[in-house]
């Protein structure tokens, strides 16, 4: 379970701490305040950590975290996501409990404007099971014709139901 994330100069996100998080979150705010922004980092970040370190992949950690933000968020390069004229670097801070719930398991990242690709990624923790999805609601009704018409009529591709329920 996640028990802190904090997010400094991340878009439009200036900082947010949150600690003791529960098992599950509301996130409530305004158009362009940066909701999306915090799921979509906080997922980045999670996947980044499911995904070290997996199988015979050895791939460093900031490798995995620049393509996983590269994917997410599709900048031109990831000095896109500093928040417009901060004056500190980007930085993100995700601390889980452990699969074993006795450790604490955490990624810890930062980059400037300037930065391409490389960022200074610092990781402490164990493998985990790869399994957070991230579902957001308006892309998924934006298809919402094409989900139900597969699922309910045509049957050719398998959408799970947490499509299907969103979709209808």
């Amino acid at each position: 379970m996640i028990t802190r994330f904090a997010l400094k100069n991340y878009g439009p996100i200036s900082a947010v701490d949150w600690e003791n998080l529960g098992p599950i979150n509301l996130v409530i705010g305004r158009n362009g305040t940066g909701k999306t922004t915090i799921l979509k980092a906080m997922y980045s970040a999670i996947r980044t950590v499911e995904g070290f370190r997996r199988g015979d992949d050895d791939t460093p950690i900031n490798e995995l975290l620049s393509t996983k933000l590269r994917g997410v968020f599709q900048p031109d390069k990831l000095g896109d996501l500093v928040a417009t004229g901060a004056k500190e670097r980007l930085s993100c801070v995700l601390e889980m409990t452990g699969e074993n719930t006795d450790s604490v398991d955490y990624l810890n990242y930062s980059f400037g404007p300037s930065t391409i690709r490389s960022l200074k990624a610092e990781h402490k923790g164990g493998k985990r099971e790869a399994n957070s999805i991230f579902l957001p609601a308006k892309e998924v009704l934006s298809i919402q014709k094409i989900i139900l018409k597969n699922e309910l009529l045509d049957r050719l591709m398998g959408f799970d139901d947490t499509y299907l329920d969103l979709a209808r």
